[in-house]
């Protein structure tokens, strides 16, 4: 990755440093995968920019899947579903007064 970005000094500045850090933390045996891992990178990078650019993305169609009281909720008209301001909407039934035996 540091070849890629070898013409922006500070950006291969901090990848040299990270790499460094690599190397110190984690070993002589990253000293050997590393090269073969940054080559790895290096062409799914570049093969990724070249999807992108046609316009390919790895992101799915957008659907909206409904429950059974969405899809109820979708056969109410509009005209039932005003509210009119300074009333109380009820969510079913009939309001009992306060205090009443019923309720």
């Amino acid at each position: 990755m540091r070849k890629k970005y070898r013409h922006d000094r500070k950006l291969f500045a901090e990848l040299s440093d990270l790499l460094r850090a690599i190397y110190l933390a984690f070993g002589w045996k990253t000293r050997l995968i590393a090269p073969v891992v940054g080559r790895y990178l290096m062409v799914t990078t570049k093969l990724e920019e070249r999807r992108l650019a046609r316009g390919w993305t790895l992101e799915p169609e957008c659907f909206y899947e409904k429950n059974r009281a969405a899809r109820e909720l979708d056969t109410v008209t509009r005209a039932e579903t005003v509210r009119e301001p300074g009333k109380i909407q009820w969510a079913g039934g009939v309001p009992t007064a306060v205090g009443s035996a019923d309720g």
